[in-house]
């Protein structure tokens, strides 16, 4: 930036500015380099292919799950595709219900964060809390089924059994989700 400077200092004014400008764009951009990737938290993230893909576009992620089976795998998926310095597990029941959820959340959800992902996992009690809890400026990305619909496979309805997961309805995301 001193060299810079003195060439700005005896260049005519629109070269200085120019030279300003310069020296400035040079800074941010070195600044940009140095920051750290952006931040997602993957709740319910099953075997991890949001993660990972998350993560192969340069984003640090936490994928978190109930079930250390699924997560095992998220770590050798990460390994094959060499991305297990962006990749992290934790093993928690997101249940809200439950006792210590909430501050665990709170824990995840922490500072710096970019991304919430709720991909394929449905709990509107903890969609709920998550909305709550996100720190300003994160957004929360919801992948789930509507309402009714049913399993290519079988025919039968997605979850159909449990209505806090079950499907979605028309316009429920945008309401639950409307900025306090």
């Amino acid at each position: 930036a001193g060299a810079a400077a003195e060439a700005a200092a005896r260049a005519p004014a629109g070269a200085a500015r120019l030279a300003a400008e310069a020296a400035a764009a040079s800074v941010a951009v070195a600044v940009a380099e140095a920051a750290a990737p952006p931040r997602a938290v993957d709740l319910g993230c099953g075997k991890g292919r949001d993660a990972v893909y998350l993560a192969s576009r340069g984003w640090s992620v936490l994928a978190v799950d109930n079930q250390r089976a699924f997560l095992d795998h998220v770590q050798a998926f990460a390994a094959r595709q060499g991305l297990s310095s962006r990749v992290a597990v934790a093993c928690v029941d997101l249940r809200t219900h439950r006792p210590g959820c909430v501050p665990r959340l709170r824990e995840l959800l922490a500072p710096p964060l970019q991304l919430v992902s709720l991909a394929r996992f449905l709990s509107r009690s903890l969609l709920d809390e998550v909305v709550a809890l996100m720190p300003l400026g994160c957004c929360v990305a919801v992948h789930h089924f509507g309402a009714g619909a049913v399993s290519l496979k079988s025919g039968r309805p997605i979850k159909g059994g449990n209505p806090d997961s079950c499907g979605l309805a028309a316009g429920e995301l945008a309401a639950r989700c409307e900025i306090r």
